[in-house]
């Protein structure tokens, strides 16, 4: 399992069963778009360092899944 699959399936559990297929979808998208807009401006694939850095810069799972059922307070 890639890094962006573990990310999402640690989200999995914090989201509402009636979201979680939209909300993973829309994110598994969003990462990957992410990944490869950045390994585009690299030149390269994505080593296990910078994707996880990438993903860190996304942010905590609790964090994400939290703002994206709308349960953040920021």
């Amino acid at each position: 399992m890639d890094l962006i699959e573990r990310y999402l399936a640690n989200m999995l559990v914090l989201l509402p069963k009636s979201q979680r297929d939209d909300i993973i979808a829309e994110l598994r998208d969003v990462l990957t778009g992410c990944r490869e807009e950045e390994a585009a401006k690299l030149g390269h694939p994505l080593t296990r360092a910078e994707e996880e850095s990438l993903l860190r810069e996304f942010g905590h799972p609790v964090l994400v899944a939290a703002h994206a059922t709308g349960r953040s307070s920021t």
